[in-house]
């Protein structure tokens, strides 16, 4: 699917990150899946995960309610780049971390912002596995 961006949306973006600083991870609420698409729309308009919001408490039933793995779900909306390296500022990245599942982040320029206990991190943009257009 392509989406269009407003014409507003790096503001749009911005004020969208800066609520979610300081937010702590919450399954259901503010997980790395609803912030992805809380991003995709603050710049698009378009919520994909307006019927997912507070419907689950852990990463299991979130998993169990898309049917698939976060990654999995967000790569049937937005179609992948053809690299890391053309990753766009407010595209959607896959992180596959060493251990557990694949996590999603939105990419800042050089960084990617993900979800931490207490808010925001970044990590380089080089540890993502791929990148999903917005």
């Amino acid at each position: 699917m392509r989406l269009t961006r407003l014409p507003d949306w790096r503001a749009r973006l911005a004020r969208y990150l800066d609520a979610c600083a300081r937010l702590p991870y919450a399954p259901g609420t503010h997980d790395c899946a609803l912030f992805a698409a809380g991003a995709v729309a603050a710049q698009t308009g378009i919520d994909f995960a307006r019927a997912f919001r507070g419907a689950y408490a852990s990463v299991a039933e979130g998993e169990a309610l898309l049917g698939a793995g976060i990654a999995a779900h967000a790569a049937s909306i937005l179609p992948a780049r053809p690299g890391v390296l053309a990753a766009v500022e407010g595209d959607v990245a896959v992180i596959a971390p060493p251990k557990g599942p694949e996590v999603l982040g939105v990419v800042a320029g050089a960084h990617i912002l993900v979800l931490r206990p207490r808010g925001l991190g970044r990590v380089g943009l080089a540890d993502a596995a791929r990148v999903l257009a917005v």
